[in-house]
């Protein structure tokens, strides 16, 4: 008996049509209303353990001292911390100090704070892709990814570290702010992404990318006028990388921010480009699987400087006098 033969690429091609197909299956809106309440309620199930034991940081009180009122908030506005200018962050941390009632409070308020910042990613991540698929189940499916790994329990148990999704959610923004105006036009739908170039970064330093990601996605677009805008937002980005590093110049040259500076040998950013891939791996993939981390000084790593202490936190000294201290003086009891 003759064996017929089989056309696997064909059986492929025929799956992708099924998927494809059920994934353009309509979905009725309090059905997805319902799927994204249940997305964004599943990190807190999933880290409740973590979250119904969380302890400030001492980064974390230094964000709250420099935020504690009005006076302390115009003089810190826009002095860098740990070389990150983030005049939007410390408005938004003044903006939760000031909403807490009481003292003992303050420790769960800034934890729904980080997790708002959470949701918000995810929400804008899901309207990205659900704008760029114009389907509703890989949305979903990207909000999902992004909510249930455990890489998310450092910048929600970490108040300061949530600075990270908050920037990360202007540069979604200034995406969706580009692709609405590559979409529909007007020059009016632009200045949005504009404000995002300048905003991402001032919430945290690695906000910086917004401006190079708005510009990937208008250059690909081919059409001259989104290469025009291309090279603007690059340039809008500049500005951004210019005015953080004047304004931090100073800290940097006076305080301890790394442990040797040597300025007879040439600057090697490639090297510390690898660096930081490296130190992301170990802090992220390593960690969800279990391995124990370097020294890398990251938010709950073995160094020194980021381990979790007592709710009182030591006055810093005065600018270098104390290198561990690395920066401004005060003190804040908790």
């Amino acid at each position: 008996m003759r064996a017929e033969r089989v056309d696997v690429g064909a059986i492929g091609r025929t799956q992708g049509s099924l998927i494809s197909a059920w994934l353009d299956l309509p979905v009725k809106r309090p059905v997805v209303l319902v799927l994204v309440v249940l997305i964004v309620a599943a990190p807190a199930w999933l880290l409740a353990d973590w979250l119904k034991n969380l302890a400030l940081h001492p980064t974390d009180f230094i964000y709250i001292e420099e935020a504690i009122d009005a006076r302390a908030l115009r003089k810190h506005l826009f002095v860098p911390l740990n070389t990150h200018v983030v005049p939007l962050f410390r408005l938004y941390t003044y903006a939760v100090v000031q909403s807490t009632d009481r003292l003992e409070d303050l420790p769960r308020m800034l934890l729904g704070a980080s997790y708002l910042g959470l949701v918000a990613t995810m929400l804008l991540v899901g309207r990205l892709v659900r704008q760029e698929t114009e389907r509703t189940g890989p949305a979903l499916g990207a909000m999902a990814c992004m909510g249930i790994t455990t890489v998310v329990l450092p910048v929600v148990s970490h108040y300061a570290a949530s600075q990270a999704l908050w920037s990360g959610a202007a540069i979604v923004a200034t995406l969706l702010a580009t692709h609405a105006w590559r979409s529909r036009g007007g020059t009016w739908r632009l200045v949005p992404a504009a404000i995002g170039v300048f905003a991402a970064p001032a919430i945290w330093s690695g906000g910086l990318v917004a401006g190079p990601a708005a510009a990937a996605a208008l250059w690909a677009d081919g059409r001259p006028r989104c290469r025009r805008a291309a090279v603007a937002m690059i340039a809008l980005s500049s500005v951004a990388a210019l005015v953080i590093l004047g304004l931090s110049r100073q800290y940097i040259n006076e305080d301890a921010v790394v442990n040797e500076i040597h300025r007879e040998l040439w600057p090697r950013p490639i090297q510390g480009f690898l660096n930081a891939i490296q130190a992301v791996a170990e802090a992220t993939i390593l960690n969800n699987l279990g391995l124990r981390r370097g020294n890398i000084g990251i938010p709950g790593s073995s160094h020194p400087r980021h381990r979790r202490g007592p709710l009182v936190r030591q006055p810093r000294a005065h600018r270098a006098g104390d290198s561990a201290g690395g920066g401004r003086g005060g003190d804040c009891r908790l």
